[in-house]
């Protein structure tokens, strides 16, 4: 049985469920369109479509890489790290432990 942050990468699945209480706590509406974020909000809900296509079902973690998300979502890598900053930045998913870089929650 798999505990904590140690769990390897994961094949896609081709449904997944995600948190809906931050959406029906107004959460989603936090990513607008504006000339200076919308970029990064974008990048914020393209990686977050990623990240839980990979995580797994029982821990919520998923091992990737920026190298993987940059392929999954086709933004550089640039984006993607401002993405992540969002996501953490808006409590949707833990950064890694420093240890066990590339796995997000």
């Amino acid at each position: 049985k798999r505990k904590g942050w140690e769990v390897m990468k994961r094949p896609v699945r081709p449904w997944v469920m995600l948190p809906s209480r931050w959406i029906n706590d107004h959460g989603l509406k936090k990513f607008v369109w504006a000339q200076t974020t919308g970029p990064d909000n974008l990048a914020a809900l393209m990686v977050l479509t990623v990240i839980s296509h990979h995580a797994d079902k029982y821990t919520g973690i998923a091992g990737l890489t920026y190298d993987d998300l940059e392929r999954a979502t086709g933004i550089s890598r640039a984006k993607v790290a401002a993405g992540l900053v969002r996501l953490e930045g808006f409590g949707l998913i833990e950064p890694p432990p420093a240890r066990l870089r590339s796995q997000y929650k």
